[in-house]
């Protein structure tokens, strides 16, 4: 058996070269690449890491988990926006921090959905309280409200077409239209006021995003206009 402390004995059987374990790769010196990162004892691999901003634009855009660091970057902003906003905490859906915007929708998204895990801590929660987070918007509650009544109208009729002249809620079919309007925007990525949420619930309740029968009743008024027209040559 060979001596590992040292030299192998001289009596010691030869091994064949053959079932020797391979030799270690060399270590890699990353001082150089430590000069070129810009920071002292810091890797390649670790300048091509992802900044703050960008981990918490990612968080928001629900890619990933959110640090700690990146939740407190996000918060100093909210803080800034706050500020500048007559300390109203509402970040608005057409503020020109699309990040911001859909970060505050993910917190209250959040908290709303407790029974499922998220990163949104009672420790951060009380911070949030601190500052006069507004957890559920006028907003809300009116949207909610509609939701409510369409799901009745649904419950009765069967569908979600609500007509404009519906004398139970009368606002209740301009609502519908104005759904279809803001999710239109929402799926061309402009601002809007449909969010993830709240176009799952509608698409579970069976709304209908496109309307083709508004497109017939065109084509059809057009026709009785062409129509018209004919009779009234025919007449002169």
């Amino acid at each position: 058996m060979p001596n590992r402390g040292g030299r192998p004995k001289e009596d010691a059987v030869a091994v064949d070269d053959s079932t020797k374990a391979p030799p270690l790769p060399p270590v890699k010196d990353t001082t150089a690449a430590s000069k070129k990162s810009g920071k002292k004892g810091a890797s390649v691999e670790d300048s091509k890491q992802p900044s703050k901003e960008t981990r918490a634009r990612e968080f928001a855009l629900g890619v990933g988990m959110e640090t700690q660091e990146s939740w407190n970057a996000m918060l100093f902003t909210l803080l800034l926006y706050k500020s500048r906003n007559n300390g109203n905490t509402n970040v608005k859906s057409d503020c020109a921090d699309q990040t911001l915007y859909q970060w505050v929708l993910k917190q209250r998204a959040s908290k709303a959905d407790s029974s499922t895990p998220n990163d949104l801590t009672a420790d951060r929660i009380a911070v949030l309280d601190t500052i006069g987070f507004q957890w559920i918007l006028s907003d809300d509650i009116s949207w909610n409200k509609h939701f409510e009544n369409l799901t009745a109208y649904k419950a009765e009729f069967g569908d979600c077409r609500v007509p404009r002249s519906y004398d139970i809620h009368p606002k209740l079919g301009e609502w519908v239209t104005e759904q279809r309007r803001q999710h239109k925007l929402w799926s061309d990525n402009k601002a809007s006021t449909m969010t993830e949420e709240r176009n799952t619930k509608l698409t579970e309740l069976g709304f209908v995003w496109k309307v083709r029968e508004r497109a017939d009743w065109n084509d059809r008024y057009e026709q009785l206009l062409e129509f018209k027209k004919e009779v009234s040559i025919h007449l002169v």
